[in-house]
């Protein structure tokens, strides 16, 4: 004989094969990211959940198995059935919590899984109390086995792929699928089973029927208390990820912190409200030439100079107010010598409250000392500057000497290749003579000069015109022909001015013309 199905409850009987089947993917990335106690709390919690939600569509499928006859249960095999999916779920999630995830070790979990769900199926069948007896068609026995363990195997491979704490939506859609899959299994499992299954009634099954009330109470009970399991199993799971990650961050950032202050190149010292160092790290240690446990307790006040005591305190206060501050003093190290440090204070703020402030120091005594050597190289190069400027005129004044030989007559002697730059620096020394001296008489030398330019040569006849407004008169001697063919080309008035042919005719006429006739 075979009976009906009651097609609500067979829908209710997968559903809650689903919500098992995603469980297990989820509570395997807890065992997997787990060690120690918490891992063996959640196997020993996990398989109570996977296993009663197992159990849990069995029974409901059973429920919905539809008899002419009443069908009661036994309840210490209907307890045993429940122990033996427990104790199948263990074994699952014992073999996703060990490192050894080879092909023969998926293959024996799988068959210790699979027969034991197997086995909590037909110990469900027989708790069945009922005017009837039970056979089975063995070939149906044997696919329902193997379905048993091909889901158990399906479901180990799963939890092994989806072990990890990646979370995102594509990741979470996969494990829903491969729950739907997985469910699938188990459910053809069950109703394979439930299909090898033929009853016989007894002569006492004629005229009785079951209490559809009281299997409908029964099945909605157990798939709810079942599916409330498995909500907080999932909702732990939940949790505990969360909080990982919370505890992952939380010692990342500390991490992160340690290795900043570590590793920091520059000195800092962690200092209470009241100043004292309650930590530093290894680079304030090397300045300052003492160990941590030296400086822990010591006020910081204690490690500089006196004279900064002031600044140092001025600082704090206004640091301790939540604005960082920057000042330079004098550190005193370990062994009394003085370093120059470029000091910041930064607060530091818990939960709105100013709870110390780091002190950052950076050495600046090569730096100080690089820019007071910079200084003292810029102060000699200014020297340098001044003497070269001096030695530079009294060149230029020597290349153009300009010579009194008798009271009112000044001579200057041109010598080498005259420039026009040259020539106006001659002239302004020239003008600048004749009238400190208020000479009477120039006599300008040009023996020495071979050749000049027709711009050189104007600018001299310009000169002897201004020796002429300030009252002097200019004798020009030693002109050489190239000179002379040059005076001519400008074609000016050469009629006053006066030349001679050498220097000795030209010192002469000038003292005849305005030296002897002011001592008559």
């Amino acid at each position: 004989m075979q009976g009906s199905y009651t097609t609500w409850l067979v829908a209710l009987s997968y559903g809650i094969a689903i919500v098992a089947s995603y469980a297990v993917l989820d509570i395997a990335e807890r065992i997997a990211a787990t060690r120690g106690r918490a891992r063996t709390i959640w196997l020993a919690g996990g398989a109570v959940a996977l296993g009663t939600g197992i159990w849990s569509m069995h029974f409901t499928g059973m429920l919905a198995f539809v008899l002419p006859f009443a069908v009661n249960y036994d309840l210490l095999l209907v307890l045993a059935s429940l122990l033996v999916a427990i104790a199948a779920a263990a074994a699952m999630l014992l073999t996703i919590a060990r490192r050894d995830r080879s092909p023969r070790t998926l293959l024996l979990a799988g068959l210790l899984a699979g027969t034991g769900i197997a086995a909590m199926h037909y110990l469900g069948m027989a708790a069945m109390v009922m005017p009837a007896t039970l056979t089975y068609r063995p070939l149906l026995v044997v696919v329902s086995l193997a379905i048993a363990v091909g889901a158990s195997i399906a479901a180990l491979w799963l939890a092994f792929r989806f072990s990890g704490d990646d979370r995102t939506p594509q990741r979470r859609l996969a494990m829903l699928g491969s729950a739907l899959v997985m469910a699938l299994a188990i459910t053809g499992m069950h109703y394979t089973g439930m299909t090898a299954a033929h009853f016989h009634p007894l002569a006492s099954a004629v005229g009785s029927s079951g209490d559809k009330m009281t299997t409908l109470v029964l099945a909605v009970s157990v798939a709810i208390a079942t599916l409330l399991l498995l909500g907080i199993a999932l909702i732990s799971t939940l949790v505990d990820r969360r909080m990982r990650a919370q505890a992952s961050q939380l010692v990342r950032a500390q991490e992160q912190y340690a290795s900043l202050f570590a590793r920091n190149p520059e000195a800092v010292f962690a200092l209470d409200r009241d100043g004292q160092c309650t930590d530093a790290n290894p680079a304030a240690t090397a300045l300052t030439n003492q160990s941590v446990t030296t400086l822990a307790g010591r006020r910081f006040g204690e490690l500089t100079a006196p004279a900064d005591s002031d600044v140092l305190q001025a600082c704090f206060a206004a640091a301790l107010t939540g604005s960082s501050q920057s000042c330079t003093l004098v550190l005193l190290r370990a062994d009394h010598q003085p370093s120059d440090i470029a000091l910041t204070l930064v607060p530091v703020v818990l939960d709105e409250t100013i709870v110390g402030v780091y002190a950052i120091a950076r050495d600046i005594t090569s730096l100080n000392q690089a820019t007071h050597a910079l200084h003292l190289r810029e102060a000699e190069l200014l020297q340098v500057t001044q003497q070269q400027k001096h030695l530079l005129e009294a060149i230029r004044i020597l290349s153009t000497p300009i010579l009194p030989i008798a009271p009112g007559v000044l001579i200057m002697p041109l010598v080498g290749s005259l420039s026009i730059e040259r020539s106006v620096q001659a002239t302004e020394q020239l003008l600048l003579a004749v009238e400190r001296q208020q000479a009477r008489a120039v006599i300008l030398d040009v023996t020495g000069v071979a050749v000049i330019d027709t711009a050189v040569a104007s600018h001299l006849l310009t000169t002897i015109d201004a020796v002429r407004l300030l009252g002097a008169t200019s004798i020009v001697v030693g002109v050489s022909p190239e000179i002379a063919q040059t005076i001519v080309q400008l074609g000016i008035d050469l009629r006053t001015l006066r030349t001679e042919r050498d220097l000795q005719a030209g010192i002469a006429r000038a003292m005849l013309i305005h030296v002897l006739p002011a001592t008559r």
